[in-house]
């Protein structure tokens, strides 16, 4: 016990010399709480021979977050640099990274805590250092090297900061010399999905480019120029990585350096940034990043698919519950269960009593209670709706109609597509045809307009009908 206790007592000075900026009480409840949550951690990757070197172990994992509260990182500097763009990480919230440049300086002023290890975290653990060993033996046949010694540069960064920089750190999981002498900063992931890997060498994650742009900052500010950023996603298929490029993006280390700084001063000044609008200012915005305009209209072109596909979805379940009743006498609301054998089952549940909640109030009042007792209400979450504006008055009725025309265009592609898969919708047999004609008529005659089908005898032309039995 005594040791225990041992593994733990420096580290509330070692949380002080690195977290001067955060008051001490939110220092303690942070210690706490990451005590607990490295202790998690510790046993989701290792079995200890004794209560000894885990507490050892957790302790060390503890002097790791607490060194992390004093700088940021490449995760960090990604978070700001997606936040900057406007772009939400698919791959933040998976891996337990900072999402914003909020959640960024939350962490660094002990609001949250440590994250606790997920499982795409301990898969990284577990398997990149076999996407280092595949990565290794291909590049050894182009003649590249590992430059551990350059990985130093990053170990010394805790405890000699850049005088420029001094928030800025970060450990790369590899540099690579080439065969002529160029430096390349090379970050290996492992995805749960293989099909991720497509989706990276179609649009290389910027967050992942942002994290190695902070290692080749740190490379720059020491006379190392790199030549190219690499991720190396590994296969759990294949389990051979992929080598992916980073896109080049103009001044991209200095941006990144600048983002820092600016993240920096808001951690030291223990504020954490907001944005604050008017009402007035939300209701009349002149201009939009160019991402949210990028989104918007994609929000516009698959809603406008989807209230397409949701409507002739609508008509044919009304074809198929018309059909079933025509030609097997068979309504499916009239039964608990009916399978049908092309994959679709019907199933019917008897609706349940509502509570009569105007008739409640007014048994509350008769007994004498209280109808605007706040304990008799459950507060809901304000609901939003993003509504695509039909107003062809609307200065952006030219460009949401195109788009709108663009969505039409791909339904009917669709429907030719289902056409030449399923084959076209049968023919009704004659007599078929005459029943439905005669029905057609009735439909007709009630709205006291001719039918044309009808017109023409019993002769029934399906296509001039426009009727889908």
């Amino acid at each position: 016990m005594h040791k225990t206790n041992e593994a733990f007592k420096d580290l509330p000075q070692y949380l002080a010399q690195y977290a001067p900026h955060v008051d001490k009480q939110r220092r303690e409840d942070w210690l706490t709480e990451a005590i607990q949550i490295s202790a998690y951690n510790a046993d989701m990757v290792k079995s200890f021979e004794s209560p000894d070197k885990r507490s050892a172990h957790i302790a060390n994992l503890v002097q790791k977050d607490i060194r992390r509260l004093g700088s940021f990182g490449g995760n960090d500097i990604a978070a700001l640099w997606m936040d900057d763009q406007g772009i939400f990480s698919p791959f933040a919230t998976e891996e337990g990274l900072p999402q914003n440049t909020q959640s960024v300086i939350e962490s660094k002023l002990c609001i949250v805590a440590p994250t606790r290890m997920t499982g795409d975290m301990i898969r990284g653990v577990a398997l990149e250092p076999m996407a280092q060993l595949d990565f290794d033996k291909k590049v050894k046949k182009l003649g590249w090297k590992p430059r551990p010694d350059l990985l130093e540069i990053f170990t010394s960064l805790y405890d000699k900061r850049l005088p420029e920089h001094p928030w800025l750190t970060g450990m790369p999981d590899g540099i690579y010399e080439d065969n002529e002498g160029k430096i390349h900063v090379v970050d290996f992931k492992v995805p749960a999905n293989p099909d991720t890997i497509k989706i990276m060498q179609r649009d290389p994650p910027e967050g992942y480019n942002a994290q190695m742009g902070t290692y080749e900052a740190i490379l720059n500010y020491h006379g190392i120029q790199v030549e190219s950023r690499i991720l190396a996603p590994l296969s759990l298929k294949t389990m051979e990585v992929t080598l992916i490029p980073m896109p080049s993006v103009r001044d991209f280390t200095q941006k990144l350096l600048d983002l820092g700084d600016k993240a920096w001063a808001h951690v030291l000044s223990g504020v954490v940034p907001g944005r604050e609008y008017s009402p007035q200012d939300v209701e009349n915005l002149q201009v939009v990043h160019p991402r949210v305009e990028h989104f918007a209209n994609a929000y516009t072109f698959y809603n406008a698919i989807k209230n397409l596909a949701d409507k002739k979805a609508a008509e044919e379940k009304n074809n198929l519950k018309w059909s079933l009743k025509k030609y097997h006498d068979i309504n499916p609301e009239d039964y608990k269960e009916v399978k049908l054998p092309v994959g679709i089952s019907y199933s019917t549940t008897q609706p349940k009593p509502e509570l009569n909640k105007d008739a409640m109030l007014r048994k509350i009042q008769e007994l004498g209670g209280d109808i605007d007792d706040p304990d008799l209400y459950v507060e809901k979450n304000p609901s939003t709706r993003a509504t695509v504006s039909r107003s062809k008055k609307s200065p952006y009725a030219p460009r949401l109609e195109q788009i709108r025309s663009l969505g039409d265009e791909m339904i009917g592609e669709l429907d030719e597509e289902l056409i030449a898969m399923i084959g076209p919708e049968p023919s009704p047999a004659p007599e078929d045809g005459i029943e439905l004609a005669n029905e057609e008529q009735e439909e007709y005659e009630q709205k006291g307009v001719p039918n044309e089908a009808t017109q023409k005898g019993n002769s029934f032309n399906e296509q001039e009908s426009g009727m889908s039995p």
